[in-house]
């Protein structure tokens, strides 16, 4: 059977939500699991003809399978809100325009403690994490609560590796990437020092610095000059290591001398 590889149009309408948020949007994981609520305009693209196909866990319990019954109540069926899940990490959203939305919200999660309940799941309700997308001065704050316990706000959340904020222009998950990235490339010049082959500096910067770079940058893609041109720089700081090793001149050297 042959692989569909996918497409960049498909990954973005699975995957990213439309750049114009405007209403209220919270997002809460709860251990592992993560519930979130979005705008009607701001609406993540998830293919909602095809929610029934999700790979949701059955919320049936063992005694039930055992008895064979046939009965199911899929969890994904029976809230209000939009579901996504991936492993063992699930998101639950939907649109904040009113108190009412907001209560809606509040009975999924209820429902969400039941389930992981009788399906005898551990729910690590300390990692619950509440995050709005909007970009509203004043959004709809509510109170949610898992098991008597309140859920904190949050203005950012790391999901998959990707860090998500508030206004969605990821910022933070940028800024985080280049450090890190720099931090790699300062170990592999260290490490390096009696390396003379090219290739080999190349292979260890594809693997270890670059692809940290390139990880999910169909989401976070910059747009702003400034945030393409701090990525570039790590690069531009390889290539005069590169040349530095090759010929032993610098590149400040040759700048200078072009000047």
């Amino acid at each position: 059977m042959q692989r569909v590889k996918p497409t960049r149009e498909g990954l973005i309408n699975t995957l990213t939500p439309k750049p114009a948020v405007t209403g209220h949007a919270t997002s809460i994981p709860v251990g592992r699991i993560s519930v979130g609520c979005c705008s009607e305009r701001g609406r993540w693209q998830l293919g909602e003809e095809r929610r029934d196909e999700w790979p949701f866990i059955s919320p049936t319990t063992r005694n039930e399978e055992k008895r064979g019954n046939g009965e199911t109540n899929p969890f994904h069926r029976s809230v209000n809100s939009k579901c996504l899940l991936f492993a063992d990490n699930l998101k639950l959203f939907s649109s904040m325009n009113s108190n009412l939305d907001a209560v809606l919200l509040q009975n999924d999660l209820d429902c969400l403690f039941k389930w992981c309940t009788v399906n005898k799941l551990h729910l690590n309700i300390e990692k619950c994490r509440i995050l709005s997308y909007t970009r509203k001065s004043q959004p709809l704050n509510h109170v949610y609560i898992i098991n008597d316990l309140v859920l904190s706000h949050s203005d950012s959340v790391t999901d998959l590796g990707i860090i998500f904020d508030t206004k969605l222009d990821f910022s933070q998950h940028i800024n985080s990437m280049v450090s890190k990235a720099y931090h790699r490339l300062g170990i592999l010049k260290r490490k390096t020092r009696e390396f003379s082959s090219e290739i080999a500096l190349k292979v260890l910067y594809y693997a270890h610095v670059r692809s940290s770079l390139e990880y999910c940058s169909i989401i976070w893609d910059p747009k702003y000059r400034n945030k393409i041109e701090i990525i570039e720089q790590i690069q531009n700081n390889f290539l005069q290591y590169l040349l530095y090793k090759k010929n032993g001149i610098s590149y400040r050297y040759i700048f200078f001398l072009s000047t």
